[in-house]
């Protein structure tokens, strides 16, 4: 299926919304028409709202073992669900399972960054399909609902969408970019003095001493063309 194919059948609005199970994800969704592209695990999340498709990109004997969140959670993805269900390639036994594009979004992200998550592989096939707003819905990792090991990946996907000139909210009280910190630990105009003895003036002599000695050795081996030249 081409990438226009695509486009047409799981983001015709050219807005869609990632909800997550983070607790921002309580938030009310944007208004107006959006496509919703659900993870299965999200299911829960939809604020009554049917998704354009699901996605399940686990392994498969990941999807069809018993979840506690979720009885029978592979019977469910087996008869029950309504919409196509994305995966790594198609099942089966899941009637209305398509196949994840990924040599599209590759091919799309020649140099990709981290995809160490679904959401990462969500952000780079919504910029595969040429989105042109992408809401970001109770992506928190905040290590008690998501793995926090994934948060780098994820926030990465959302400023390289934004340098892409994509717009892309996050819900309100998402941590994703803004992990809550004490107020003496912020960075900026306001931040506190530094600790007695962290300050980097106050680091050990020989750690000026080194400094010297390495900037002496790099300038004494390295020819510059402004030294070799006569000045004009």
């Amino acid at each position: 299926m081409t990438r226009r194919a695509l486009q047409q059948q799981w983001l015709p609005t050219k807005q869609v919304i990632i909800p997550f199970i983070g607790p921002s994800g309580r938030a009310t969704f944007p208004t107006g028409a959006w496509d919703i592209w659900a993870p299965a695990f999200s299911w829960n999340t939809l604020q009554g709202r049917t998704p354009t498709c699901w996605f399940e990109l686990h392994r498969r004997d990941w999807y069809t073992q018993p979840k506690t969140w979720r009885r029978e959670y592979g019977l469910w993805l087996q008869t029950q669900v309504e919409r196509p269900v994305v995966m790594w390639e198609k099942d089966h036994s899941v009637l209305r399972s398509v196949e994840y594009p990924l040599a599209d979004v590759l091919a799309a992200h020649p140099a990709p960054g981290p995809l160490h998550g679904p959401f990462d592989w969500l952000m780079a096939l919504a910029l595969c399909l040429n989105a042109h707003e992408i809401a970001v819905w109770g992506v928190d990792y905040d290590d008690l609902h998501e793995k926090l090991y994934q948060q780098p990946g994820a926030a990465y996907w959302v400023g390289y969408a934004r340098g892409c000139g994509i717009t892309v909210p996050l819900s309100p009280g998402c941590t994703l970019l803004d992990t809550p910190m004490p107020p003496a630990q912020r960075y900026g105009q306001d931040y506190p003095p530094w600790p007695a003895g962290h300050h980097p003036d106050d680091y050990p002599c020989q750690y000026q001493e080194a400094r010297k000695v390495s900037f002496i050795e790099t300038t004494q081996s390295v020819v510059r063309p402004y030294d070799v030249l006569p000045l004009s």
